[in-house]
């Protein structure tokens, strides 16, 4: 079976040496890419990847917003890309699978797939929901209330920064 992978990265160019190293393996299928965080959450809603190469550091909404925006049953396994080493702590509380910094050698991505294999082999499914639960909560207790939210309206997704909302109002349910 072929692993899934999307590969989120606000610089072009870590995008494509991250693309370059994956192609390298045929037990990767590189099913998209995103170049933000927003893009990232409807990328996984829709494509339902096996693992995200997920980059800490984007504007906008970064790595750690993205997982706190995912529904916790449908979170896929994590690798974190960031050039910044402060991270690693954090993206290891939040049960990232691994963590790769900038810039990183094709060998290095061979071990994170390994990881990646290694991890989605061994979860069974009352595990893995019990690992997301933990990560969506950690996630959440960082922040008192999000700072972004999805809205959906006749087919569309729209995002929004909590503190630009002036008002809410309910017309249903």
């Amino acid at each position: 079976m072929k692993l899934q992978a999307l590969i989120v990265d606000d610089e072009p160019l870590a995008r494509e040496w991250l693309r370059s190293a994956l192609n390298e393996d045929p037990g990767i299928e590189i099913i998209g890419e995103s170049g933000d965080g927003f893009q990232a959450v409807q990328a996984i809603e829709e494509k339902k990847p096996d693992v995200v190469f997920l980059d800490v550091q984007m504007p906008g909404l970064d790595g750690f917003g993205v997982l706190g925006m995912i529904d916790p049953t449908q979170m896929p396994a994590v690798v974190f890309v960031t050039a910044f080493d402060q991270y690693a702590l954090r993206a290891f509380d939040v049960h990232a699978v691994d963590y790769l910094m900038k810039p990183f050698s094709p060998e290095r991505v061979r071990d994170a797939v390994d990881r990646v294999r290694t991890h989605v082999d061994k979860r069974s499914s009352a595990e893995l929901k019990e690992t997301i639960l933990r990560l969506v909560e950690e996630v959440r207790r960082e922040r008192q209330y999000p700072e972004w939210l999805l809205l959906k309206n006749e087919g569309k997704s729209l995002f929004v920064k909590v503190k630009d909302i002036d008002w809410i109002e309910s017309s249903r349910n």
